[in-house]
């Protein structure tokens, strides 16, 4: 019985929660089954801006900022986030997390110019890593027209990034994939196949035929 006043109780606080930041914040949260939010630090201006959290989601210490309109927070069931860093800038952007993915610990996924980050299930991303998928400035030619172009990030299911990894605009990694902790990745010229190591900076095929385990077997 005190078992269930409890949870009880933990479901209207989070029911409180959720009702003042969909009144007081610009942004629409909805949450699945068993859902926690623990000091989450979110910043928010525009409209439209939304964030949907999946079933037994845990978010602790989580810093959101979004600034723009129509942009959308999607992170899928079994997720359990502490320290990571949200930002979006400018209109219709996305950040989807599928489920089972660990993320580490002071890890930016910074989604701007309408762009698009994508991160796959079954994924672990270390910590102190980032992803970025625009310069956040302008880089022109002769001509005057600006050539650095914003791209989306999408990584696959299953693959593994060591920590302290900067990902660009445009990188597009297959499933089951490594990337070796410290690399610079930026969009590839050649063409990966899934079960690739790549590392270095910046980052270039390093072993083919590859796959990993979480566990040390």
């Amino acid at each position: 019985m005190a078992r269930f006043k409890i949870k009880a109780i933990m479901t209207l606080l989070m029911t409180i929660k959720i009702w003042f930041l969909n009144n007081f914040k610009h942004v629409k949260i909805s949450v699945g089954k068993n859902c926690i939010i623990k000091n989450l630090k979110l910043a928010s201006c525009g409209s439209g801006n939304v964030i949907n959290l999946g079933d037994n989601v845990i978010l602790k210490n989580v810093s959101i900022k979004i600034f723009g309109n129509n942009n959308l927070i999607e992170i899928n069931n079994c997720n359990n986030l502490s320290e990571v860093r949200f930002v979006m800038e400018d209109n219709e952007n996305r950040i989807e997390i599928g489920e089972n993915t660990y993320i580490g610990e002071e890890t930016l996924l910074a989604a701007l110019e309408g762009k698009k980050i994508k991160i796959g299930s079954k994924c672990v991303i270390s910590g102190f890593c980032e992803f970025r998928t625009s310069d956040s400035h302008s880089v022109l030619n002769g001509e005057g027209r600006r050539i650095n172009l914003s791209k989306d990030i999408i990584i696959n299911d299953h693959c593994w990034i060591g920590t302290q990894c900067l990902i660009l605009k445009g990188v597009n990694m297959p499933s089951d994939c490594v990337i070796a902790a410290r690399s610079l990745v930026l969009e590839m010229k050649v063409d990966v196949k899934a079960g690739t190591l790549i590392g270095g900076s910046p980052a270039k095929i390093l072993k083919k035929d590859i796959n990993w385990h979480k566990e040390r077997i």
